[in-house]
């Protein structure tokens, strides 16, 4: 559990939005639960420190400071600025520990040297780094593996192949995600390939 001391806000629009970012703070807003949508602002440093860590929206924090009190919640969303990549805007949402909540987790990729596609040269074509999944806020993974073992050229992993722990369940949304496929590598000619003038490039004798 990671805990995030918050402040309440009460003024609302760019201009008080930007006033908060002045004063070192990110924009926030609090929602979920039976309890009213609340306002809030996080120190921008720690939310960065936090934000450097993998899997920000697996993970569970514990927000205090805020009218609202103590409460468990998960990061839904993030808006960045185009160009520096400051956080702008945190959308938090509280938990129910009686309800299933549904998050993103990281996939970690393992076992890259017992596959015989990328040990001959072939790349990891990662399609997604994350796994959408349906699960009881004590049974949230920080991460779940994927295991490259055995996989060769073209091979491809879908969604439904990573293993999952126990209580948690895929989010498909009614397809299949394709995560990651072993692409072959592609033939390069050699240096005397090169210098070898095919049939229609010899010159014909005089």
């Amino acid at each position: 559990m990671h805990t995030l001391e918050v402040q309440s806000r009460s003024q609302r629009g760019t201009g008080a939005a930007r006033a908060v970012r002045r004063t070192g703070e990110i924009p926030a807003i609090l929602y979920g639960g039976s309890e009213a949508p609340e306002k809030i602002s996080v120190n921008q440093l720690l939310f960065m420190h936090e934000l450097r860590r993998p899997g920000i929206f697996s993970r569970v924090f514990s927000l205090a400071g805020a009218s609202a009190g103590k409460c468990e919640v998960l990061v839904r969303d993030i808006q960045f600025h185009p160009v520096t990549s400051i956080p702008l805007h945190i959308d938090f949402i509280r938990i129910d520990e009686a309800h299933p909540i549904t998050v993103k987790i990281p996939v970690v990729y393992v076992n890259e040297t017992a596959s015989p596609g990328l040990k001959s040269g072939g790349v990891l074509n990662v399609i997604a780094h994350e796994i959408e999944v349906s699960c009881a806020l004590k049974d949230v993974p920080e991460s779940v593996e994927v295991d490259l073992s055995g996989l060769n050229f073209h091979d491809t992993i879908h969604a439904h192949e990573v293993p999952l722990p126990s209580g948690v369940s895929l989010v498909t949304h009614g397809r299949d995600q394709v995560m990651a496929t072993v692409v072959a590598p592609t033939l390069m000619p050699t240096a005397s390939e090169e210098a070898t003038p095919t049939a229609e490039e010899t010159p014909e004798k005089e």
